[in-house]
This record gives C-alpha cells, sequence and structure tokens, in this order.
C-alpha cells in the first residue's frame, strides 16, 4: 500500500459539507413567538399602572403602590352606627325606636339616644358593678335573677326611672356568681346617677343619666345622620 492511499480516510472525516457547519458571521435569529412579542407595538392607552397588574389579584397594586380608598360620609356613619349596637347589645331595629323616641323629646338627638340606652336595666347592673359585661348583665335580668321595686323582671331592656330600685334577689344570692359580693363592690366606682347599696345587694337610681359621663366613645352627630336620612 503506497503513501498516498493510506491518507485518504482521514482526509474523508475532514469531509464534513459546508451546509451541516454552523456559519459564525450569520446572527442567531430569535424564535418566533419571542420574536412576535418583540415586535408588538406599545399600547399608547395603556396607563403606567397598568405594568405593576398582577393577575388574580384583581389588579391591585402590591407593596404600597396604590393609595386606598378614604372612607366615605355614609361608611363611617354605618361603622358608628354599628359600634354602639355593639356597645349596648341592640338589635337594628331596636336602636331605630330609640333613635325615633330620641327625635320627638325635646332635648338634642344625640344625647336623648345616648341617656335612653344608658338607662338600660342591662346597662345599670353593668354600670353598677353587678355584672362584668353588659352581656352578663342581659343573663342576669332575663334569668329572673333580679328585682325592680320588688319585683322579678325577665326583660334586660326595662327602663329605668328616677327613684327605682334594682336587688339581686333573695334566694338568689346563694349562687357562685355572687360570692365575694361585697367585698368586690368596695371596688367599683358608680355613675353619678346610681348609688350602691352592696349589703342589700341592691342599687337606686337617684337621677338622669350623664351622655358625657356615659364615655361610649362614639361620634353620635354620625348616627343621627345615618337615621335622618
Amino acid at each position: 500500500m503506497t503513501e498516498e492511499t493510506a491518507k485518504k480516510p482521514e482526509a474523508a472525516k475532514d469531509a464534513t459539507p459546508d451546509a451541516a457547519k454552523p456559519d459564525a458571521t450569520k446572527p442567531e435569529t430569535a424564535s418566533a413567538p419571542a420574536a412576535a412579542a418583540a415586535a408588538k407595538p406599545a399600547d399608547p392607552n395603556a396607563r403606567p399602572e397598568d405594568k405593576d397588574k398582577r393577575p388574580g389579584r384583581g389588579g391591585q397594586q402590591q407593596h404600597g403602590g396604590r393609595r386606598r380608598r378614604q372612607k366615605s360620609r355614609y361608611g363611617t356613619q354605618m361603622e358608628e352606627k354599628q359600634n354602639l349596637k355593639g356597645i349596648y347589645n341592640v338589635r337594628e331595629r331596636q336602636l331605630r325606636n330609640y333613635y325615633a323616641e330620641a327625635q320627638r323629646s325635646k332635648t338634642e338627638t344625640g344625647p336623648e339616644l345616648i341617656t335612653l340606652l344608658e338607662r338600660r336595666l342591662d346597662n345599670a347592673l353593668f354600670r353598677s358593678g353587678f355584672s362584668e359585661t353588659r352581656r352578663a348583665a342581659r343573663q342576669l335580668a332575663s334569668h329572673r335573677l333580679v328585682e325592680v321595686n320588688g319585683k322579678p323582671v325577665t326583660i334586660p331592656s326595662i327602663r329605668l326611672r328616677n327613684g327605682d330600685t334594682v336587688t339581686i334577689r333573695e334566694n338568689k344570692r346563694g349562687k357562685a356568681l355572687f360570692n365575694n359580693f361585697e367585698k368586690r363592690m368596695q371596688n367599683v366606682t358608680p355613675p353619678t346617677w346610681l348609688v350602691l347599696e352592696p349589703g342589700a345587694f341592691s342599687f337606686k337610681v337617684t337621677g338622669l343619666p350623664d351622655p358625657e359621663e356615659a364615655g361610649a366613645g362614639i361620634d353620635v352627630r354620625a348616627i343621627v345622620e345615618y337615621f335622618a336620612r
């Protein structure tokens, strides 16, 4: 075998067609979807904040990008009304009735509304310290544990009047609820319209509630506006 014929297989390895080799002089082209996205013209009507929207978030910006809308006056009125209902544990219809009565009075509607709510039996039981919460006071009244002027009652919303005496019924004083009652009452400071008689398990109404003293922390004007719509 001659030297020339021995070099032929080696030469065949380098005989790769030019079409199969990448051309380093040609720029690399982008894929079709990427090219289409790059070629898409910008929307002249798009707002700057649109680019920050995330799917599934209702278009809201994250991380404080957009300010929260300020609460409307109606929203404030509604919130204050709900707060007042929660404080005195009354239903919507009851509160409307109290408002209607306060509106018919000769005094200012807002303060009169608070006065009417303060005169409820369950509220007086709470204010006097006979119960720790108004909800508990409601149970105290509805379960026949209380007398008003010597008569058992079961209605927490009874309106107390000047001169009324509220007493824990004698046959109910042995309940665990009233353990150390007199000692506990030593730490109670009642409102000016109630006088406590811990030894007799009673208190007396000596006047009308003062709306300012009630300290409900409610914007009563907003509630009056709500009902006056």
